[in-house]
């Protein structure tokens, strides 16, 4: 079943550990290393487009090559020359956002996404990723959450994008705690559920010291079960307790 998710529930602005949980369980729309392999070859090409389409496959390799040298101007005009002859290239798109993002173009990149989805009319993997680095570099965290949590959707669970959608949750509770804020347990509770995701990703001792400081925050906005301790951290209490003397303050969770 490939429709798209209720973009008011599992893909909200104010998403629940539920919505997160619902969410990461789901099938990914798309195959990221499929699509980057043999895509090219699902585009309905008539036999008078079939010269140009191989010219749009060329010039998308050299921009690739011209990339990979460093020469960002160039792989932006081939790639560029490539949509004008054949715009629905999903490829080239994700490859000109993969540019801006790494030349810090964040108005460039937010307008290649944008474009592309006025061409392209199926989900893709990376560009909603794309779009939410974009926007949160211009402080829209809401809208940048969004976008990552549809990345989720589309290409599956990573690092990169629960990373980012951490990051988000952080700063959300940042920008309250400078308000003499009451607890958030909702931005709490999914800033915890990313962190353990990230730390069964890959190990990191201080992002682990920092899901132990969640752990506090969470405690002080009310009780909890055993229930959503392991849905929140994927640990029984005993290893979470183990898991609290290792790398916050000593005590084990109440």
């Amino acid at each position: 079943d490939c429709t798209m998710p209720d973009r008011s529930s599992l893909v909200s602005d104010t998403p629940t550990r539920d919505d997160l949980s619902q969410l990461f369980g789901l099938a990914p729309l798309t195959d990221e290393k499929a699509f980057f392999e043999s895509h090219w070859q699902e585009y309905e090409i008539s036999p008078d487009q079939e010269e140009p389409f191989e010219w749009v496959l060329q010039a998308h390799q050299e921009a690739q090559e011209a990339y990979q040298q460093g020469d960002l101007d160039a792989a932006v005009r081939l790639n560029e020359e490539a949509l004008q002859v054949f715009p629905e290239f999903a490829e080239s798109y994700i490859h000109l956002a993969t540019i801006y993002q790494k030349a810090g173009a964040w108005d460039k990149c937010l307008e290649t996404v944008d474009r592309a989805y006025e061409n392209v009319a199926e989900e893709v993997p990376w560009l909603h990723y794309y779009k939410g680095r974009a926007l949160y570099e211009r402080k829209q965290f809401n809208l940048a959450l969004i976008e990552f949590l549809q990345e989720v959707r589309v290409s599956g669970v990573s690092e990169g994008v629960v990373r980012w959608l951490f990051q988000v949750f952080a700063d959300q509770l940042d920008q309250k705690r400078s308000t003499n804020w009451r607890v958030d347990r909702r931005l709490v509770e999914c800033a915890i559920f990313c962190g353990f995701r990230i730390l069964k990703i890959r190990f990191d001792p201080k992002l682990a010291g920092r899901m132990c400081g969640l752990w506090d925050d969470l405690e002080r906005s009310g009780p909890w079960t055993e229930q959503v301790l392991n849905q929140l951290t994927g640990m029984s209490r005993h290893d979470f307790n183990e898991f609290y003397r290792s790398f916050g303050s000593g005590r084990t969770a109440r």
